[in-house]
């Protein structure tokens, strides 16, 4: 399974520009788009609002434990926002429009998912960064998330195991968190076209996934807390 995803990830990377060469067009970009960069602070103005798009690629369905209540599953988080610093002119840079920058070396949203046991992730990857400051980030991920399971209906039963992403340094009113958009401007928070449960717990299919955008306020603060839902039907095959 990671063979694969592995494979696949290299498939569907967009063609962009990676800098080796210091000397080239490339490098000296990549060295100008660094230079005195600070990857601790938020990109805009102190007080303005980050708005950051999300959509998990569930790739692979790995087990469903329903004595642990748990569920484990590969996913590609992905994340866009605008990185205002790192905007360019294509004509001034022999018409290079995308830059290819490890994501450790960028600023990148902090958040966590509830309802984790564990998260690890799979391997390290790069931000693709357009002359616009336009950014998209994919990380393969694997989960291991707990969901609360009824028997009522074995063996017909469905299970409804809810996924959330909160932000985790940012308030609502500094960072929002919203579902990744198509080109259409429909929202596209999800993506099942690679699932697949081969080699996993091949009992079970995801065989709906609704969205929802929650905002909680806590009794610690005054600012809100915007939340991404996504509510996940697993029927045994």
């Amino acid at each position: 399974v990671l063979r694969a995803l592995l494979l696949l990830c290299a498939h569907l990377t967009p063609h962009v520009v990676k800098a080796t060469n210091n000397n080239s067009t490339e490098g000296r970009l990549y060295q100008h788009l660094l230079s005195d960069y600070e990857k601790e602070v938020r990109p805009g103005e102190p007080s303005s609002l980050l708005v950051t798009q999300y959509q998990l690629n569930m790739f692979h369905l790995v087990d469903v434990n329903e004595k642990q209540g748990t569920w484990e599953l590969i996913v590609w988080v992905r994340v866009k926002w605008i990185e205002d610093r790192m905007k360019w002119k294509p004509s001034e840079w022999e018409g290079i429009k995308q830059m290819q920058i490890d994501a450790s070396k960028l600023w990148t949203p902090s958040f966590l998912f509830y309802q984790q046991v564990s998260q690890d992730v799979i391997i390290n990857t790069a931000g693709y960064i357009g002359y616009d400051g336009s950014v998209f980030w994919s990380t393969p991920t694997r989960l291991l998330l707990n969901c609360v399971f009824s028997l009522e209906s074995f063996p017909n039963d469905e299970q409804h195991c809810p996924v959330f992403i909160e932000g985790w340094n940012y308030h609502g009113l500094l960072q929002d968190l919203r579902f990744m958009q198509d080109s259409f401007g429909r929202e596209s928070g999800v993506d099942l076209s690679q699932f697949s449960a081969t080699g996993g717990d091949t009992e079970w299919v995801v065989s709906e996934v609704e969205m929802r955008r929650v905002v909680r306020f806590y009794p610690c603060c005054e600012e809100p807390w915007p939340s991404l839902q996504w509510n996940v039907t697993l029927s045994r095959s």
